[in-house]
């Protein structure tokens, strides 16, 4: 064993959230997260969508065309204020993802589970929150890939 091989007792705890869309982490997560690089442990972010359909509150700050744009780059802006530079988009569709490929998707999400390799992984709730069919998809994504991740196949 090298200097620069981490074991598992050494290790810092490493926290991944996956959601639906840019802004559910703040919902759910935000002072965690802030908790967490502070005191130097991984933290990674995955995000289903861009949030490319959500509302437009203020016509200034986004057009339908580019609102995917404008929420991935305060999502990254939000994540670099609490020092999480590992934030991936699995490039979904904002209100399709449980239309998606769902194997395809589950694939995704094993993946960016095996490639982080978190401790603790943090979605939101079965019920989406609100019902949000999204916010339900991640959730039941996040879950079953959580158990594929940890098989050896």
């Amino acid at each position: 064993m090298t200097d620069d091989t981490e074991t598992t007792a050494s290790r810092q705890p490493r926290l991944m959230g996956i959601w639906a869309h840019p802004d559910d982490e703040s919902f759910g997560m935000a002072g965690t997260i802030f908790r967490a690089t502070q005191r130097g442990y991984p933290v990674a972010m995955v995000c289903a969508t861009r949030g490319e359909e959500g509302k437009i509150a203020d016509p200034a700050l986004a057009t339908p065309e580019n609102l995917g744009q404008v929420r991935e780059g305060e999502l990254r802006a939000a994540m670099a204020a609490v020092n999480v530079s590992d934030v991936t988009f699995l490039d979904y569709i904002d209100g399709h993802l449980a239309e998606a490929d769902q194997t395809e998707a589950l694939g995704k999400v094993v993946y960016q589970i095996r490639r982080f390799q978190p401790d603790v992984v943090v979605t939101g709730d079965p019920k989406g929150g609100y019902g949000h069919v999204d916010h339900m998809a991640i959730h039941r994504l996040t879950v079953a890939g959580a158990v594929a991740a940890a098989s050896e196949s």
